[in-house]
């Protein structure tokens, strides 16, 4: 189990359309079993810790603005994270 991010595509284009970038902060492969059937097709890696994959998120959503991310990505319970391009706090 490891802190990791996640692309996601709802397409069968031949070029990976990122339509949502997720993360979990412990354990990447249960989270996206959570969205088996609803994306065609993902991308991910796992980092060494959870601040790491909320900073690649954040930067991840604010490249590509995937379109379904309702919100910017929220740091995890408890923290006081801020996104490495906006500053934002969630």
């Amino acid at each position: 189990m490891s802190a990791g991010v996640f692309i996601l595509d709802d397409t069968f284009k031949s070029d990976f359309q990122i339509r949502y970038v997720g993360r979990s902060d412990t354990n990447v492969n249960n989270q996206l079993h959570v969205y088996v059937g609803a994306y065609c097709r993902f991308k991910y890696e796992y980092y060494s810790s959870s601040k790491a994959a909320f900073e690649e998120q954040c930067n991840l959503y604010h490249d590509f603005e995937p379109a379904n991310n309702i919100t910017h990505p929220a740091c995890s319970t408890g923290s006081e994270w801020k996104c490495p391009r906006c500053a934002l706090s969630r």
